[in-house]
């Protein structure tokens, strides 16, 4: 089955997330502009929860930290508390800022805001400021394949294309040399400047041979609404032969 990697971990869904001592983090993304630059977040705590939290913003990506490549916004922004003492059974509310510099060319801004509690426990939430004119694309960089005794694993290297980051839905089919389907599934994808994806299946029901990857990429992503760039579908075919 597949493994899925961390990159796909949906941190752009909008269902909130229920750490442990029941306190619960919303949005799982903010995506504000120019013209909406305040945010807030929310923190649910359950009935048995509380205790100090420190909310703190960073440059980068969740997947790449500080050595990503995206354009930071996290410079422009300003969270008001940074620290308090949440109460048990209540929401409290965060509020963000992001204040650019007039001169701020056009394009999508990043940065990631991370809410500490007391235990350790750690929610990322991405930050999308958007300026002017943002658009974004997706391109197959190269394909892999690792092979063990007990597993193999097709890896797809992707870049982003654009100056936003990709968000979009990737239909991966993989075919043995009879065109039989071995491996299918459709999954949400976001990539932020570049990222790799691992599909793992047990080496039993992928024999040595060739190989065919048909991937369709769709930008249809239902889950995040209005802030959803649109972008053309794409299709690409890979052969791989494992020897």
């Amino acid at each position: 089955m597949i493994a899925l990697p961390p990159l796909m971990v949906l941190l752009l869904c909008f269902f909130p997330l229920l750490l442990p001592a029941q306190m619960v983090v919303q949005p799982f993304a903010l995506f504000l502009d120019p013209l909406h630059a305040e945010g807030q977040i929310r923190i649910m705590t359950g009935p048995v929860a509380g205790g100090p939290l420190r909310i703190s913003i960073e440059s980068g990506t969740p997947e790449h930290g500080s050595t990503s490549t995206s354009a930071s916004c996290a410079a422009w922004c300003s969270v008001d508390p940074e620290e308090f003492k949440a109460t048990a059974g209540q929401e409290h509310t965060v509020s963000l800022r992001v204040q650019p510099p007039a001169d701020a060319a056009d394009g999508e801004y990043r940065a990631f805001i991370s809410v500490v509690v007391e235990a350790g426990d750690t929610v990322v939430i991405p930050l999308h400021f958007r300026i002017g004119d943002v658009y974004s694309d997706v391109k197959l960089a190269n394909v892999g394949v690792e092979r063990t005794t007990e597993e193999v694993h097709f890896l797809l290297y992707l870049q982003q294309l654009g100056n936003a980051a990709y968000h979009g839905n990737l239909h991966i089919t993989i075919q043995d040399g009879k065109s039989r389907a071995v491996f299918e599934s459709r999954d949400p994808v976001d990539i932020y400047d570049r990222g790799t994806l691992r599909y793992t299946l047990p080496a039993s029901k992928v024999p040595k041979g060739r190989y065919k990857i048909f991937l369709d990429f769709d930008s249809d992503r239902v889950d995040l609404g209005g802030h959803a760039l649109p972008v053309l579908p794409k299709k690409f075919t890979v052969e791989i032969a494992m020897s």
